[in-house]
């Protein structure tokens, strides 16, 4: 229930980017398409080395967020887009628009039919905006007096019906065997803009400015029981998958697991400018001003949300400065190439010297 989106102005495909490789997006570009022939250590190739079919199925076009020219580079296998899927009842502004419950029972039957163990991916649209739902779709009884816009009512009834797809889905896994055999991981990949966090009064406090993205991960089949009020973001996934499979963690990984991890801690960095306006700890949270300079912001103990003195979050604050400050230059720079390259010259007995800068 702490977890938390990293998207810069990709949005859901900087959320994909930073969890299949556990870095940060960038703050002023969309890694999908300006660094798409980049190198990374990414999930897929991961597990594609140890064993496992990978795809991912979404019902857009492959091009979009250049996804037909990443997705190799990522290590999948297969990606599964809109044309391999038939629309049986449109959920959206146009005739071709597939639906949740079309993605998952057609997901469904492709998987079953594909080499185990596998990892798959799979990407929902309905519940993205602009919300548009058929009226028999719209089930989600709320209360008249709710206080919320038109939008944000819609939005929950396009959540309602994405819920009810993916509880569809969960029923089939299991019927069809897969579900025993599975672990099952559902995040969001970023806030939803409708200001519906406002509405329900989500975005005062300590939290103020991480409220719009917050949102939910939830695991199934890992034995694991309760809520988890761990700090965690997207950089996390990748970890907490590869501790709970067995299967070493590259040291490329900013992420950490978020079952065993002794100093979580999630940062929320403005657009464009980069900076950071939001840390959040296991005992300390950071919240910076209007102006983004750090003597500005407050500190604050967790979870407790008292006030304490700039100075207690200076370590923290730099410390996670310095992380993203690191992700950044290692995406604009193509640095696990770099490092890739440099490591296959060193085992062959040539000395590199790398320059600092």
């Amino acid at each position: 229930n702490n977890y938390f989106a990293q998207a810069g102005p990709g949005n859901t495909a900087d959320a994909e980017f930073s969890t299949m490789n556990s870095l940060y997006s960038l703050p002023d570009d969309v890694v999908f398409v300006n660094y798409a022939k980049n190198q990374y250590k990414a999930l897929p190739q991961l597990l594609k080395k140890n064993g496992y079919g990978t795809y991912c199925f979404h019902g857009d076009v492959a091009t979009f967020w250049n996804r037909s020219n990443v997705y190799p580079g990522l290590g999948y296998d297969k990606m599964y887009d809109l044309t391999d899927f038939t629309v049986t009842r449109p959920v959206g502004k146009g005739p071709s628009d597939l639906g949740d419950e079309d993605l998952f029972s057609q997901t469904l039957q492709k998987m079953q039919n594909l080499k185990q163990p596998l990892m798959a991916t799979t990407i929902t649209m309905s519940s993205h905006t602009p919300f548009i739902l058929p009226d028999d779709l719209q089930t989600l009884k709320l209360p008249e007096k709710t206080g919320l816009n038109w939008l944000q009512w819609e939005y929950l009834e396009s959540v309602h019906y994405t819920d009810k797809a993916i509880g569809e889905f969960i029923d089939g896994l299991k019927k069809s065997g897969l579900y025993d055999n599975s672990i099952i991981f559902i995040w969001g990949d970023h806030g939803s803009f409708t200001g519906i966090s406002s509405a329900l009064g989500e975005n005062r406090g300590v939290l103020a400015n991480l409220a719009g993205d917050r949102v939910p991960l939830i695991v199934l089949n890992s034995g694991l029981t309760g809520i988890n009020s761990t700090p965690g973001s997207h950089l996390d996934v990748y970890p907490t998958i590869t501790n709970l499979f067995g299967i070493e963690t590259p040291e490329t990984v900013l992420g950490q697991d978020l079952l065993n991890s002794s100093s979580p801690v999630v940062t929320h960095a403005k657009l464009v400018s980069g900076k950071i306006d939001g840390i959040l700890a296991q005992n300390l949270a950071y919240t910076a001003g209007k102006d983004g300079i750090f003597d500005d912001g407050e500190c604050f103990q967790m979870p407790e949300e008292t006030n304490l003195p700039i100075s207690d979050c200076q370590n923290l604050y730099q410390q996670q400065a310095d992380t993203v400050r690191a992700s950044n230059i290692i995406v604009r720079g193509d640095l696990l190439k770099l490092f890739a390259d440099n490591l296959t010259q060193k085992n062959e007995g040539v000395n590199v010297r790398v320059d600092n800068k």
